[in-house]
């Protein structure tokens, strides 16, 4: 019989945002299954062998793609390809979506910020592109703020349904090969890939460029912080009041998705 994954761990290291939401949502969805939340540092990755088989998934968080290289290097892509193939899940949010991919493309209108880098990892064969602020009418992303999220919908594509969600300076996907699309930006042009699936060896690589996580107490934290974008984070916070259960819906499918790996 095949052995029980009972871990879910998220990478906590230099780099992430505050990865304090997703271990709270994951938790409550995962503990009920008896399947703890942990989180994971890159030199765990690297010398303590922590992506091994009691892990049913990884979860790499919103944040930044050039620290996680810097931190992870070669031997840490290496680790982490070898735990999907040989049956684990990877999950990359927002920062950790583009770090899956093959190429990132970022803010290229904009020449201080203008990025474009191969991370390595490459378990997903497709360009990841944004931000998306001329899409949403956001500010370039200077500095991640209120002022640069937004609560958007992406369209479920299996049942049509749309989920109103929170995007945060994600990606939009494109030249996807090999990948399955799970959802689309319904409210950009071109309504473009929002999340991805694809099969990597026994494995599953999903990947994001919203963030599922973000619930209202997420909201409520923002708007808490003082931050002088007060308003755009007020409308955030009442906006994920209304499409909070569709935002639910949303995460019970992603998740479901994962299990069946």
């Amino acid at each position: 019989m095949e052995k029980k994954r009972e871990k879910i761990l998220v990478y906590d290291d230099v780099g992430c945002a505050c990865t304090f939401d997703l271990v709270r949502v994951l938790g409550d969805y995962f503990g009920p299954k008896d399947i703890f939340v942990e989180p994971v540092r890159a030199d765990d990755i690297l010398r303590k062998n922590a992506l091994n088989e009691d892990v049913l998934a990884f979860f790499l968080p919103g944040g930044a793609a050039t620290p996680y290289l810097q931190k992870l290097k070669t031997l840490g892509n290496q680790k982490i390809r070898d735990y999907v193939a040989c049956g684990g899940v990877y999950f990359g949010i927002c920062a950790g979506a583009y770090y899956a991919c093959r190429e990132i493309c970022f803010e290229q209108d904009v020449p201080e910020l203008a990025l474009n880098q191969k991370c390595g990892l490459d378990l997903v064969e497709a360009v990841a592109e944004g931000t998306l602020k001329n899409d949403f009418g956001l500010p370039s992303y200077y500095k991640p703020t209120a002022a640069n999220a937004v609560i958007t919908k992406v369209r479920w594509l299996d049942d049509g349904e749309e989920h109103g969600v929170l995007y945060h300076g994600g990606p939009k996907f494109e030249q996807v090969k090999d990948a399955e699309i799970l959802a689309v930006y319904e409210e950009a042009e071109g309504n473009p890939p929002a999340i991805l699936a694809r099969r990597y060896g026994q494995g599953l690589v999903i990947v994001s460029g919203v963030h599922f996580e973000d619930d209202v107490l997420s909201m409520k934290a923002m708007v808490r912080q003082g931050l002088p974008f007060q308003q755009q984070a007020k409308m955030n916070l009442e906006n994920i009041k209304k499409y909070d259960a569709s935002r639910q819906q949303l995460m019970v499918k992603l998740m479901d998705k994962l299990q069946r790996s």
